[in-house]
């Protein structure tokens, strides 16, 4: 290589580069971006330390080493610190370069401080830290934080870590290399500034839920919350902050609450600064997401200062308490004390904060701390309610809910409902729930809680104020256009049936229930509702409505029918008894009457006693009201329909009870009374429906009932028998009923009463049973003359005999006995049925009555009739009869056919006994043959006397009417009526209520907090000075000639001529001893910097403070090695300095081309020149 040919006689400049090789690539690479960064040669500065040398003691007293150390890191953090610089040193490996300097020297702290600085220059620039990152800087940072004792050190790596963990990338690579547990022993570090740097740290690391996550479990919270003692507001505030953010891992929830997580925060709640309170209120907030945290929270004294908070903070402050106050307030255990320590007094406060959220946290903590009955006095009392109903005014649906939930649980306490409902509960529920809600569980909430507050205290002012109507329209909800009950709200149907059974209980009420049809068709729509119980409560509603004599024909009219018979057929059997009872109640009202039999009402009735579906009182009931039904006259005819009486007729062989029979059988005696065709109800089986009553009766006959039960059923027997024998085409088919069997029995059930008194003659009355008594005597008048001649056969019977016994004891049926008796006895057929002591008895008895001449000449005949048989003159003619004697007064009668009549019984009577032929009949043959027929028949004819047709008597009511009767007051109804069981039911608790509010950011980013630090180190604050051991490593064998010169390194271009010239009038103008003094021209540094090539600068400028302190402790040491080292050094500054002369002085003399001589000296001086920048890099290698 040929170095002559490179050197520049008029510049006086040797155009090469030298490149000093040591075996260590890096190193030299470092060692000149060095010296071109800093726009000082290397040589030079190499001198200086030689001259400084000769000033042992001074050089390290005055501290001028330091100086050098503190110049060169005052370029490299300007370096460092410019984004574009930073690019440049990531993308030449400089990142890489200072990585393995801290892996390599982790201890030394003359390396690892301008590291750390570096690292934490290098972090600033957020858009370079994850290419940093992915460079291996976590690594170097993690030997740093774990090996390195040195304060700055740490203090500087930690700072450049929290700025690395702002960008969530880069966690993971910090959790692999386990720095979490780093940062968790360095937190029992003395110092205050690692503790906030760690605090730091961790609230980097707690943005994103893997982190937390990792954090959690790798035991950060224990170590957080020992730093959160610290007596720095900032330092708290972060720990308040990373806490708040943890609490969002609710998988770690119980791990962190076993740390003790809690009572650190609410020891936060306490700090004076209220960032931190807002964050450890938000934090609270998340941790009462179970009873035995919020137990906890309550237990550690948090509720006096939340509450303090709450009343006395600024309005954020007062948020966050009120925050932690409605979340507490969700568990049962802390409602109570909340109440005592006074949250109702700050709730109120903060409900009147302009701000909705706060205002629907306020809500819900009222809902929940109502829920709690030894509260709700107290709630009431400070005036909750209002601010509840004022608290509704919103158009949020939660807020709706929350303040039903509260007033539902709060008109829950028994003695404060009326002031619940006046203080804005009754409107403000009237008012979410008709206009403002459009939730369904809102408004069942709202149903709920008018239910409870309805009671005998409330019922006047709701009542009043609507409640009526607003339960009929809120019955209707979900309905269909068409109003299909089916497609409503089962739910809130039922509610409001619910409601109106309860308000059925006041007059009030039901007088309001019936002053509008609207209110009652929503009522009856509630019977169509798909849900049994619903249909349930109408049905019973509608029967208390009945039950209210004042109001029962406007439910009437408003079609309460219609329910009524639903209410009959549902399967509950008490709803039924429960129909069943009110149905009998109306019994009196004709117009009820009426209506009912119009309606299919009837009908019903009729079915479900066939279908035995109403038995026991319910059936005996329900055929009264029928009976009551077929007596009025209005009612009547629509049940002298064919369908429903032949439904009837088979109730009497169906129903069971001789007294159900009873009333049956009356029912069907008012309708055969006046109906229009008799032949039609015997076609229908009338007749065999009486012989089922009589078979009935006569099976269950009770010596002790029969009086009262079978007497009033044979009495409509008979009647109804009588109304069909009123024509003579049914005379033959009521014989053949068995009619005497049917008559007997009715006779003997007679009350006594109806006897004569002592047996002294015939009693008159006007009586029902006197005039059942003469419609027997009747029935046996048609039977024996009917046109058939058997059915007097038929009817002459024993039994016959003893009914006559017993008619002709009653005076207006003596007529007709008399004449019954005496057609009897005048037809041979059936004569000797009556051929017996008690009918001569009955016939001597009846001659002592008061007769008329037609009764008394027909008893005549009757005994003439009775003494044409010898067998029967004994007994006319006995003692105890004497009808010799008793016919006397008779004799001489004014009656010309009495007084014949009687002549004949006496020949009758006076004639042998045991003659073939009766008296007279031979005397009346021999006349009837010479002169044909007797002229005088009269003498053998009965006079027929007038009888009273069926109409014209009166149809008395049925005995039941008395009984329904004394129904017909308010005392007796009033039992009759049927109420729900009234459930308070509370609306329940609200939640937690809305999330907390989000703390403000805190800045994370050191760099804006912590930024590079200019000043001078203090040199008491290194703690350890590196040797120079570090300076006397030997280069290895293998690597010493790796590096050589060639003549590449020895071409420049123009350019790099031209900066090399600009370079050394740099350096004539700032002489070296301006280095020692720390002075610098940073805008060089950063323009060089750009438009050089820098490989690895940040790692020259990383170890340049311990190369260069380690030459002033060399110096001082005064290691021969080292000397003989410095002694080269001052060589080589010497002929430096005397180049630096010669080229000077050739500057002045360039106009003179040089000699030959002076060319060989030149050259000679290029050698020694060349010699001496070897010797230069050989010295430069040592320091590596």
């Amino acid at each position: 290589m040929d170095l002559g040919a490179l050197w520049d006689w008029e510049g006086r400049k040797l155009n090469c580069k030298v490149r000093v090789e040591s075996g260590n690539p890096a190193a030299d690479t470092l060692r000149e971006a060095i010296a071109d960064l800093m726009k000082v040669d290397y040589k030079l500065l190499l001198e200086n330390l030689k001259e400084a040398k000769k000033e042992n003691g001074k050089l390290v007293s005055d501290g001028k080493v330091d100086k050098i150390f503190k110049d060169v890191q005052l370029r490299s953090r300007t370096v460092g610190a410019e984004a574009s610089n930073c690019q440049r040193i990531i993308k030449e490996n400089g990142i890489s370069a200072l990585c393995n300097i801290a892996v390599k020297y982790p201890t030394i702290p003359g390396i690892t401080q301008p590291v750390a600085a570096a690292f934490q220059l290098l972090s600033v620039n957020k858009d370079d830290r994850n290419d940093i990152v992915k460079d291996g800087s976590i690594t170097a940072i993690a030997s740093l934080l774990r090996s390195s004792v040195d304060m700055f050190t740490l203090q500087h790596s930690l700072l450049a870590l929290c700025n690395f963990i702002l960008e969530p990338e880069n966690h993971a690579p910090i959790f692999q290399m386990g720095l979490v547990t780093t940062l968790v022993a360095m937190c029992s570090n003395e110092n205050d500034v690692l503790k906030d740097f760690c605090s730091l740290a961790f609230l980097n690391l707690s943005r994103t839920e893997e982190s937390r996550k990792q954090l959690v479990n790798a035991g950060a919270v224990s170590a957080i919350i020992s730093i959160a003692q610290h007596h720095s507001a900032v330092t708290k505030k972060r720990c308040a902050a990373t806490l708040c953010n943890l609490s969002y891992h609710s998988a770690g929830m119980n791990k962190m609450v076993s740390e003790g997580i809690i009572p650190c925060i609410v020891d936060l709640v306490n700090a004076k600064d209220i960032t931190t309170v807002h964050y450890a209120c938000a934090a609270l907030c998340r941790l009462c997401s179970a009873v035995e945290n919020a137990r906890l929270i309550l237990d550690s004294g948090a509720v006096p200062n939340l509450v303090h908070g709450a009343v006395e903070g600024d309005p954020v402050t007062k948020q966050f308490c009120g925050a932690v106050l409605s979340s507490l307030s969700y568990y049962e255990y802390c409602r109570i004390p909340l109440s005592d320590f006074g949250a109702i007094e700050a709730l109120k406060g903060l409900a009147a904060l302009n701000n909705d959220v706060t205002k629907q946290r306020c809500l819900v903590a009222f809902a929940n701390l109502s829920c709690e009955v030894s509260v709700q006095m107290k709630m009431i009392r400070e005036g909750v309610v209002s601010i509840i109903a004022e608290l509704a005014n919103s158009y949020q649906e939660i807020n709706y809910i929350c303040c039903a939930k509260a007033i539902c649980n709060l008109a829950c306490c028994e003695n404060a409902k009326l002031t619940v409902a006046k203080d804005g509960g009754f409107h403000a529920l009237m008012m979410i729930s008709m206009v403002q809600s459009v939730d369904r569980l809102t408004k069942i909430l709202c149903v709920l809680g008018l239910n409870n507050l309805l009671d005998q205290s409330t019922v006047q002012y709701m009542v009043h104020e609507g409640l009526i109507g607003s339960i009929a329209n809120l019955s209707k909800i979900g309905e269909s256009k068409s109003g299909d009950v089916k497609s409503g709200d089962s739910h809130i149907s039922n509610l409001c049936a619910k409601i109106y059974n309860h308000a059925s209980r006041y007059a009030i009420a039901r007088a309001k229930i019936a002053e509008k049809a609207s209110y009652l068709n929503a009522l009856y729509r509630l019977c169509d509702s798909p849900v049994q119980e619903t249909r349930m409560l109408a049905y019973r509603t509608c029967c208390n409505l009945v039950s209210d004599i004042e109001n029962r024909n406007a439910n009437l009219n408003a079609g309460i029918l219609l329910c009524l018979e639903k209410g009959l057929r549902h399967d509950d059997q008490e709803t039924v008894s429960h129909c069943c009872n009110a149905v009998f109640a109306t019994a009196c009202e004709t117009s009820w009457l009426e209506k009912v039999a119009k309606s299919s009402c009837a009908h019903c009735i009729v079915d479900l006693i066939l279908e035995q579906r109403i038995v026991g009182d319910d059936l005996e009931k329900m055929t009264k009201f029928l009976s009551m039904m077929s007596f009025e006259i209005s009612a009547r005819p629509h049940l002298q329909k064919s369908s429903f009486v032949e439904k009837l007729l088979q109730l009497v062989a169906r129903v069971s009870g001789v007294s159900n029979v009873r009333w049956i059988v009356a029912t069907i005696r008012y309708i055969a009374s006046d109906h229009p065709e008799v032949a039609d109800l015997v076609n229908m089986g009338l007749l065999d429906s009486i012989g089922a009553a009589h078979t009935a009766a006569v099976s269950q006959i009770i010596e002790e009932e029969s009086g009262a039960v079978l007497a009033p059923l044979y009495m409509d027997i008979v009647e109804i028998l009588r109304v069909v024998t009123e024509s003579t085409k049914h005379v033959t088919a009521v014989a053949r009923l068995g009619l005497m069997d049917i008559l007997s029995v009715a006779i003997r059930e007679i009350p006594p009463s109806l006897q004569g008194v002592d047996g002294q003659g015939p009693k008159s009355n006007n009586s029902l049973e006197h005039v059942c008594f003469y419609h027997i005597a009747v029935l046996i008048h048609r039977l024996v003359s009917s046109p058939d001649i058997n059915v007097r056969t038929l009817t002459a019977h024993v039994h016959i005999c003893a009914v006559l016994e017993l008619l002709s004891q009653s005076k207006e049926c003596i007529d007709l006995v008399v004449l019954s008796l005496g057609m009897y006895l005048s037809d041979q057929r059936t004569r000797s049925a009556f051929m017996t002591p008690s009918v001569a008895a009955v016939l001597s008895q009846l001659t002592q009555q008061p007769l008329s001449d037609a009764t008394l000449s027909n008893l005549v005949l009757a005994i003439y009739f009775m003494s044409k048989v010898s067998s029967s003159r004994e007994y006319l003619l006995s003692p105890s009869v004497g009808m010799d004697r008793v016919l006397v007064p008779f004799t001489n009668h004014d009656n010309a056919k009495i007084k014949a009549n009687v002549n004949r019984v006496y020949k009758n009577l006076n004639s042998d006994i045991n003659e073939a032929i009766e008296e007279g009949a031979v005397a009346t043959l021999i006349a009837m043959s010479l002169e044909g027929k007797i002229k005088n028949q009269a003498s053998d004819e009965f006079q027929y006397p007038p009888i009273r047709s069926y109409k014209d008597f009166r149809l008395l009511p049925p005995a039941c009417r008395e009984e329904i009767a004394l129904l017909q007051s308010e005392a007796n109804l009033s039992p009759t009526r049927w109420f729900a069981k009234v459930i308070v039911t509370k609306g329940g608790a609200a939640g937690k209520g809305p999330d907390a509010p989000e703390p403000p950011q805190m800045t994370t980013d050191g760099s804006s907090e912590y930024p590079p630090m200019l000043e001078e180190l203090d040199a008491a604050e290194v703690e350890g000075k590196t040797k120079m051991a570090f300076a006397k490593m030997q280069v290895p064998a293998n690597v010493r000639e790796l590096h050589l010169l060639v003549d590449a390194d020895f071409i420049t271009t123009k350019e790099e001529a031209d900066d090399i010239a600009a370079s050394a009038e740099a350096v004539d103008d700032a002489p070296s001893a301006s280095i020692l003094e720390g002075e610098t021209d940073t805008s060089v540094v950063r323009d060089d910097l750009r438009e050089g090539s820098v490989a690895e600068s940040v790692e020259s400028i990383a170890r340049s403070r311990g190369s260069i302190r380690g030459l002033g402790e060399g110096i001082e040491d005064g290691n021969s090695s080292h000397s003989g080292s410095l002694r080269a050094e001052g060589s080589l500054s010497r002929k430096s300095s005397r180049r630096h002369t010669t080229s000077t002085s050739h500057g002045r003399d360039s106009s003179n081309s040089p000699s030959p001589d002076k060319k060989r000296a030149q050259q000679r001086s290029r050698g020694s020149m060349r010699q001496d920048a070897a010797s230069q890099a050989a010295k430069m290698g040592l320091y590596a």
